[in-house]
């Protein structure tokens, strides 16, 4: 059984002579939004060295709702992908989140919708590859994502090092390999910039995807390479990539009615992709997933006995279920136990003999 995961705030004592100030970050409690999708935010208050708002998709890789996929080929045309908004590709291709994913050329001095963009690194898109990987330490961007087509999720450095593609269904790159086993993978210090990263939690099970606003202060002023790798740990990852960033960072999810609700602050538009606004990026990463939950699995009704019972539930993998409780069938809402409950096959809760009579259910979250 895994613990529910409520807001908290760590509290860092900033000291100055003279002056004591207490800083907070903050990271919010994840909500689902989709089977099999979760999010939530983080910031940085005014105490800290510098603001920032950060928004984080988690995915539960097991679920067997979740599918993924990169900006397709725009098929032999000129260079590789064709740009897109973040929130186009979402509408146009019906996935429920995206973020921005690759490097391109042109850059941001060239932006227009539609416009052939030259991907920077390893681009596969549902078995298909996109760009070919790569190798020269000069470019770097040689940091992959790579997942399978049953989700599962893996880096990689191409870096002077060619790797296998087999079994390989999407696939993205950039240049930083920030989280390495728990730890930063990057030293202290270097510029702020708008951030996008995705990170994998060490048993493989979640992949979170997180963009850091920047550029704009008085709100967010980004962040570097190493408070990314802060950030990717603190909403559970263990290892993790640095995306392109900067003017291309979004994040997007569905507005329900075949258009799409930017969820962060993107600074990506305008002739030099510097102003207020969505970027034409070369390539995103997005995530097909259901609406709602599964239905209830069972209500069962214990009465007062003289020895302990155990109540055993048949679920379904790749969801979290929930134990709701309540003393009376005329009761009109239904308690939460304090307790999620992950399982792969089977529910079993036990109730001791001497408690009191009590209906219980067991829904999906």
């Amino acid at each position: 059984m895994v613990a529910r995961l409520y807001s908290f705030v760590l509290l860092l004592l900033l000291s100055n002579p003279g002056l004591s100030a207490r800083a907070a970050i903050t990271v919010g409690s994840w909500t689902a939004i989709y089977k099999g999708v979760e999010y939530t935010t983080g910031s940085a208050d005014a105490a800290e060295p510098v603001l920032q708002q950060v928004k984080a998709l988690r995915i539960n890789l097991l679920h067997q709702d979740i599918s993924f996929l990169t900006t397709p080929s725009n098929g032999g045309a000129s260079e590789e992908t064709n740009a897109r908004k973040a929130s186009t590709f979402l509408s146009t291709h019906g996935v429920q989140v995206a973020i921005n994913a690759n490097f391109y050329n042109p850059g941001a001095l060239f932006q227009s919708d539609g416009q052939p963009k030259d991907l920077e690194g390893l681009a596969i898109s549902q078995g298909n590859l996109v760009s070919p990987q790569e190798t020269d330490p000069v470019a770097n961007r040689g940091q992959v994502l790579l997942l399978t087509q049953s989700n599962e999720a893996s880096f990689a450095n191409t870096i002077n090092n060619p790797i296998s593609l087999t079994g390989v269904y999407n696939a993205v790159a950039g240049d930083a390999r920030v989280l390495l086993h728990g730890n930063a993978g990057v030293a202290p210090g270097g510029e702020r910039h708008p951030r996008t990263a995705v990170g994998v939690s060490q048993d493989g099970r979640y992949l979170t995807m997180i963009t850091i606003d920047g550029r704009q202060p008085g709100f967010s002023e980004g962040a570097t390479l190493f408070e990314l790798s802060e950030w990717l740990i603190r909403f559970g990852a263990y290892e993790g990539v640095a995306l392109d960033g900067g003017g291309s960072t979004t994040m997007v999810r569905s507005d329900g009615q075949g258009g799409a609700t930017v969820l962060n602050s993107p600074i990506g538009a305008g002739a030099f992709g510097n102003s207020s606004g969505e970027r034409y990026n070369g390539n995103h990463l997005g995530v097909f997933a259901a609406d709602g939950s599964l239905p209830p699995i069972g209500d069962i009704a214990v009465e007062q006995g003289a020895s302990d019972l155990d109540l055993t539930w048949s679920t379904e993998p790749g969801y979290n279920y929930v134990l709701l409780e309540k003393s009376s069938l005329q009761d009109e809402a239904w308690s939460t136990n304090a307790i999620s409950l992950a399982a792969e096959s089977n529910i079993t809760v036990t109730v001791s003999a001497d408690q009191s009579n009590a209906f219980y259910r067991v829904t999906s979250e």
